[in-house]
This record gives C-alpha cells, sequence and structure tokens, in this order.
C-alpha cells in the first residue's frame, strides 16, 4: 500500500480498534438496489417441476427467441429495433416488459432488473454482457439445468429439521429456517474454485465469541512460511503466534475469522464464520475463500444460534464481545447445516431461478466465454 494512501478495509480496521463492534455496521452500509433472497422449501420439489413443465411447452411452442449481441451495454433512453426483441424476450419468459415501443424504458428496466436477481446479477436495470448471456441460454439448457437439480432437491426435502441452515453455494446466500419457514437468508462468501466448499449435511452445536484462527497446515505451507521469508516482521503485523508447533491468529478486528464462529463438525473441518474483509458482501460472485463459509451478518446468525441461552439477544453478545476471548457456548438448540449446490430453484415468491455453475458441477450447461 503506497504511502498517505488508505483503502475501505484498512479504514475499517482502524475504526474497529476504536469500537471492535463497528465491523457489524458495515453490512448495513450495501447498496439498497439489491435483490432479496428467499426460498421455500415447502413443495420446492413440485414448484420446480412445474416450472420444468412451463418450459417443456416453451420448448414446444420453439423456444424463446435470442438477442443480437451488441456492442455497448443498453440502458434507459436508447432506442432502436433490439429494445422491441428485448421485451419479447423477456415476455417470452413470463416477466412483463411494459408496453410496445423502441425506447428504453423504466418498465423495460425494472423488468430487466427482475431479469438479473433470478439470474444472480447485480440489478442494475442495463442489459450488459452478462445479462445477455443470461438472456441467450436455450429453453433447452435451461430444461436440462432443472433436470440437474432436481433429484437433489427431492432429497433436500426428504430430511425433516426443527431449524436448517441451507447453504446454496452457487446462489452465495445461507437460508436460515425454523419449522419449515424461512426467517432471513444473508450473503455469503464461499471457496474458490481450487480450494471448494464440499456439499455437505452436519449438526451446529456450538458458537465461538472473539476465536482464535487456528491456521490449516496447508495454509501454513503455502502462503505463511513462504511470506514470512520474504517479511521477518510478518506474524507479528498479523497478529500470529506460535502454539507448540501450531500457529495461530489472536482474537481481534482483524482476525481472518472475525468476532464469532459457527461449530458443526464434519469431515472437512469447515464451519461459518464472521470476516473482517465485509467489501467482498457488495460483490455479485462471492468465492473467495479458502472453503470456510463467511457470513455477512453474523451477528443475527448467533441471536439465532444461541435462542434458549442467557446469549440469546444482540445486547448480550455485543457486551460479551467487548470482553471475552475466545469464549465458546453450547448451544440449547442444534441447527442442522446443509451446504448444497443448486443452479435452478424457485425462490419464495414463485419465481423460477437460476445460478452460473460456479464449480462446473453439472456437464451439461454451458461457460460463459470469455471477454474478447
Amino acid at each position: 500500500m503506497k504511502q498517505g494512501v488508505m483503502n475501505g478495509k484498512t479504514i475499517l480496521l482502524l475504526l474497529s480498534f476504536l469500537n471492535p463492534l463497528m465491523i457489524f455496521a458495515t453490512v448495513q452500509q450495501l447498496p439498497n438496489t439489491e435483490c432479496q433472497s428467499s426460498l421455500r422449501l415447502k413443495h420446492l420439489d413440485q414448484t420446480l417441476d412445474s416450472a420444468l413443465h412451463f418450459l417443456e411447452q416453451v420448448k414446444t411452442d420453439g423456444g424463446w427467441s435470442k438477442i443480437a449481441v451488441v456492442q455497448k451495454s443498453l440502458a434507459k433512453g436508447d432506442s432502436g429495433k433490439v429494445i422491441l426483441a428485448l421485451r419479447k424476450r423477456l415476455n417470452e419468459q413470463g416477466i412483463h416488459a411494459g408496453n410496445t415501443g423502441e425506447v428504453f424504458d423504466e418498465p423495460l428496466a425494472s423488468a430487466i432488473r427482475k431479469f438479473q436477481c433470478l439470474h444472480g446479477l447485480v440489478p442494475d436495470g442495463k442489459v450488459g454482457r452478462e445479462t445477455l448471456y443470461e438472456m441467450n441460454l436455450s429453453v433447452e439448457e435451461r430444461i436440462s439445468m432443472i433436470k440437474a437439480n432436481l433429484e437433489k432437491v427431492k432429497r433436500l426435502l426428504r430430511s425433516d429439521h426443527e431449524r436448517l441452515a441451507l447453504i446454496n453455494i452457487p446462489s452465495f446466500v445461507v437460508y436460515v429456517f425454523e419449522q419449515g419457514e424461512m426467517v432471513f437468508s444473508s450473503k455469503v462468501v464461499v471457496g474458490k474454485n481450487n480450494t471448494r466448499t464440499a456439499e455437505f449435511g452436519a449438526e451446529m452445536n456450538e458458537v465461538v465469541l472473539n476465536p482464535y484462527w487456528e491456521i490449516p497446515p496447508s495454509i501454513l505451507q503455502k502462503e505463511i512460511l513462504p511470506a514470512l521469508k520474504r517479511d521477518p516482521g510478518y506474524l507479528e503485523r498479523n497478529h500470529m503466534e506460535w502454539k507448540g508447533n501450531r500457529l495461530r491468529q489472536r482474537p481481534g478486528p482483524d482476525n481472518a475469522l472475525g468476532m464469532i464462529k459457527f461449530l458443526f463438525p464434519n469431515p472437512f473441518n469447515m464451519y461459518l464464520h464472521d470476516t473482517p474483509s465485509k467489501e467482498l458482501f457488495k460483490k455479485e460472485k462471492r468465492a473467495f475463500s479458502h472453503g470456510c463459509i463467511r457470513v455477512a451478518d453474523p451477528l443475527k446468525l448467533a441471536v439465532f444460534a444461541l435462542s434458549g441461552t442467557e446469549w440469546q439477544d444482540e445486547k448480550a453478545i455485543q457486551a460479551a464481545l467487548l470482553k471475552v476471548t475466545d469464549k465458546r457456548i453450547s448451544m440449547e438448540q442444534k441447527i442442522h447445516v446443509e451446504v448444497t449446490y443448486l443452479t435452478a430453484f424457485v425462490d419464495g415468491n414463485g419465481d423460477l431461478n437460476f445460478r452460473r455453475d460456479l464449480y462446473q458441477k453439472q456437464l451439461n450447461t454451458v461457460k460463459m466465454p470469455k471477454k474478447s
């Protein structure tokens, strides 16, 4: 970092030293022009099956139209025959795009924003490269995506859990349910393609306040030790210390796990946790971790997780965060954590959603071409 220049993360860390709870406030400062993340578990298989029948009828009727490639993004005020094509394409998918006309108006922009939300894109109301790519995937390709997810959804619904945290990797969201009803959702950061978040189920049974970060051997060997060779002051500057032959990072505002960690024993040694890198939650695609799952609203999740204990409200947790270190709290009511991989699903409003095949797991999906 150049002398005299501070990025957003640096400013956040300085503020956090003055008041550690400041780190939670930044999530509320994200842009308001965001899609609402909801999921209705009840009858999810039936609604997805109904969506499949709808698309199969669209296929029988000749599919939906393609939009010609444009040289620049289309936005409100633009005009031409391509605007008519956009309206037609959206209407074919059941998204009302306003009255006919060759001028890109607000009703069309609103329809574009809805289309973007249903496909995991930033809802800016403009038609750029990524929006055009999603529009031009054929109905046959969308049918294949639904079929690739239907059996997984049916398996998911066979299990009945009173309290459930469902993490959908391609959506970058955790959906939290109680007695089958969604109570809230939160953005998450998942693993990079070369350090993927695994799919599994486990029982959350413990919350840790102001945790140490016990650095995994793989990160120690590949990242920390090479950095230490280049910079002998690396450990001190990053508040790291040796405990026996293991390296750990002390609790604090720059701790990689943030201020709260959620434990659910599993063979992959993965967990949910807070993070000091709040700026990553502003991004559309959030695959940046080594495999563990960073959550945007850890305080809300902690309140839910610790219901029935003396720590079941925000004030109690915030007060504890100012004075405890590596405080492990057993949960009275466990939460089943299900980490899954759905690229097609029906949301809480009954709308069909698609997400990009992040890890290229579903071989029948199409990769987005690289920029020329």
